[in-house]
């Protein structure tokens, strides 16, 4: 019967492989040879690039290093701790998340001595294309949300009608503006402007200051320029970008420096 029992899946989170600046270390020490490191490798990138936008179409937040587990002999990588989910860790956290997923210098020195994001960029393309694609599946799932509230939705409703002082107490509009915001990452909205309506929403109100911080500046970031050319066009809402431009604008977001910057200490930036 002993032989029949399955081995223990190997996961560990970040946190715990002390990996300092960078998973090249740790992921060293798990290889055998040069051939299993780059698999390894291979393996984490393309599964953390999967995750990353599958947790950037749900909103879900909080991603330190403690709720990323990885795979020791697979290099895979799964999520826990959904708490903050539907930008909930943007509009209800003191400290408002404005990163779209982890993707800090930790996870960027796996790549060195190369400096192109390619192998990030390529697979979130791939991942992003197929979700937008069956995107009417997704919302549909999504909409039991809709009908049947979470009770911290109701609650959060309930606040933000009374310091709005607003007549109408229905709070069916509150489940309904979380997948709308869901459905407008699905159709390729500029995640810059949805961070932005997400901040409008903000328990505290009047972060105009974080809101400019996530819009970016167009001499650096990517985002600001595309956003720039759609209120040029007048359709800041409806511009819709490529699966490859939404990507560009994802990860430009991620890495900006002066938006790791403003986080919350324990979400650890700067590793």
């Amino acid at each position: 019967m002993k032989h029949c029992i399955p081995p223990p899946l190997q996961y560990a989170t970040f946190q715990n492989l002390n990996c300092s600046f960078s998973n090249r270390r740790a992921l060293d020490r798990l290889s055998a040879s040069t051939e299993a490191y780059f698999v390894l490798r291979n393996h984490l990138i393309q599964t953390h690039s999967c995750l990353s936008v599958c947790h950037y179409i749900l909103g879900i937040g909080d991603r330190h290093l403690e709720n990323l587990m990885i795979n020791k002999s697979t290099g895979g990588i799964i999520g826990i701790d959904f708490g903050y989910s539907f930008g909930i860790s943007t509009t209800m956290l003191p400290i408002p998340e404005l990163m779209p997923f982890r993707l800090t210098g930790q996870f960027r020195n796996l790549l060195l001595p190369l400096t192109d994001l390619g192998p990030y960029r390529i697979p979130m393309t791939h991942v992003l294309r197929a979700l937008r694609n069956d995107s009417q599946l997704l919302l549909n799932t999504m909409d039991i949300f809709v009908h049947e509230p979470l009770l911290d939705w109701q609650v959060n409703a309930q606040k933000q009608l009374n310091q709005l002082d607003e007549t109408d107490t229905s709070l069916n509009w509150y489940p309904k503006e979380k997948i709308s915001i869901c459905t407008q990452k699905l159709k390729g909205i500029n995640c810059a402007f949805i961070t932005g309506e997400e901040l409008r929403l903000h328990q505290k109100r009047g972060l105009k200051e974080f809101q400019e911080v996530a819009f970016g500046i167009s001499q650096y970031n990517i985002r600001k320029r595309y956003l720039e050319k759609a209120e040029n066009q007048g359709c800041a809402s409806k511009y819709y970008l490529k699966p490859e431009e939404q990507v560009a604008c994802l990860i430009d977001q991620a890495t900006d420096f002066n938006i790791l910057g403003r986080t919350y200490a324990g979400w650890k930036p700067y590793i």
